[in-house]
């Protein structure tokens, strides 16, 4: 009977997360197209170079044969870039306004 090896329960969680990712990516670019707005754009792209950023490791070190050193900078600079895009994201609509709300006397019964 032989055994599962580790490193492809690894290898099965990496998928997943570029999966996720993937389908993130693409309902967040769906919504850019429909709306026009940027925010979106730059959700799907972040979540995109993030979930290419938790695979690049694995693919540089296995198959590329690389370096450990090597696939780790490298995969944690294209997950740096996809964050500061998820952030860039979540601030460009500026501050956000407070709703005030109406004095009890000026609401009309129902």
């Amino acid at each position: 009977m032989t055994s599962f090896p580790e490193i492809w329960y690894l290898q099965a969680i990496m998928v997943f997360v570029m999966a996720l990712g993937g389908i993130i990516s693409y309902y967040s670019l769906l919504a850019a197209r429909h709306s026009g707005q940027r925010s979106p754009l730059h959700f799907g792209l972040g979540f995109l170079s993030v979930s290419v950023g938790a695979g690049a490791a694995g693919v540089i070190y296995e198959v590329l044969a690389g370096d450990l050193l090597t696939a780790w900078v490298v995969c944690s600079g294209v997950m740096m870039v996809g964050f500061i895009l998820i952030l860039l994201a979540l601030c460009e609509g500026g501050p956000y306004p407070s709703k005030e709300l109406e004095p009890e006397e000026s609401r009309e019964p129902k």
